[in-house]
């Protein structure tokens, strides 16, 4: 079962304001932390105007809150300048930003596939009957003194919105894409939680790719090794 993510970000936010946190502070997406064999999922909190999404800004959570995962109860909220969960130093943010040249990739070639395949369809084939019988008796137009295919012609004149629209649905289905990581990390962040809870296996493994995954995810944050303390 997924959207454990959900379900950890409601017990933390449900007591960030009992611990007197208001708005100002907003809860990141749930980590994981090793201690001495046992696993425990963090929280951490940052304020809402830090950006935590460009990378270099070497942001450190404020607030971190720790809950135990088999009773999903709150054992700990913490100021990190009165109780740090950093251990030694602090580990820079390593993450790099190739998920957002894989994306980037990703929307210049499919642009470019999908606007090829429209113009090839729109140009060489006929939904409408009429289409082709037209097409059949007028084979071209004379524009400017130059003679054009019918399919051309018509191509020519509504190229400009299918880009746009083309643009825009391909941009929609990048963003998606790019979102998925958080439903992916779910997905792993709820395997690895499982197998803790049902056979007290803390699979390291599966948590260093989680560790990685939110240091792409939060390219502004720094010291998230640290909290998963790997």
């Amino acid at each position: 079962m997924v959207n454990n993510i959900d379900k950890y970000l409601e017990i933390a936010n449900k007591n960030k304001v009992k611990y007197g946190l208001n708005d100002e502070y907003c809860a990141l997406i749930p980590m994981l932390r090793t201690v001495d064999g046992r696993l425990y999922v963090v929280v951490p909190f940052v304020k809402v105007e830090e950006k935590v999404w460009d990378k270099g800004n070497d942001i450190i959570s404020e607030y971190w809150s720790v809950i135990d995962p088999v009773s999903r109860e709150l054992i700990e909220f913490n100021r990190t300048s009165e109780k740090s969960f950093i251990v030694g130093e602090v580990i820079k943010n390593h993450g790099d930003d190739s998920i957002n040249k894989e994306i980037s990739k990703y929307v210049i070639s499919t642009k470019l596939k999908y606007k090829e395949y429209i113009e090839k369809d729109l140009k060489n084939s006929s939904v409408l009957s009429y289409q082709q019988k037209v097409e059949d008796l007028v084979k071209s137009l004379n524009i400017n003194g130059e003679e054009i295919p019918l399919g051309d012609y018509f191509y020519a004149t509504s190229e400009e919105e299918i880009d746009n629209q083309v643009d825009k649905l391909i941009d929609l289905i990048a963003t998606a894409k790019y979102n998925s990581l958080t439903k992916y990390y779910d997905i792993l962040f709820t395997n690895i939680l499982d197998e803790y809870v049902n056979d007290k296996y803390v699979n390291n493994e599966k948590i260093y790719l989680a560790c990685e995954m939110m240091n792409t995810y939060y390219p502004g944050i720094d010291a998230i090794d640290n909290i998963f303390n790997v």
